[in-house]
């Protein structure tokens, strides 16, 4: 019976421990996004561009923002489409 308790507690405490994990971790993975949505559209601003993604990723074992952006091209082509990694 004790073994048994013992068994669904240590259950219980860990399912919880996950669950606070993993919420501590969506709230780090929101903010980060939320930061790599403000330098995007800074760098955007800077290029005289149109932000069109920003996600946070790793690139070399560091934290950094990938953006892309699409900048207006001249006499009616394409705009161009660029990928920039920005540090956190």
């Amino acid at each position: 019976m004790m073994r048994k308790l013992f068994k669904h507690t240590m259950s219980a405490a860990l399912f919880l421990s996950a669950m606070s994990y993993s919420a501590h971790n969506a709230q780090a993975i929101e903010l980060a996004a939320d930061n790599c949505f403000a330098a995007g559209q800074q760098y955007a601003a800077r290029q005289a561009s149109t932000l069109v993604a920003a996600e946070a990723t790793t690139q070399g074992g560091q934290n950094v923002c990938k953006v892309v952006i699409l900048t207006q091209a001249n006499n009616g082509e394409r705009p161009k489409r660029e990928v920039a990694y920005i540090p956190q």
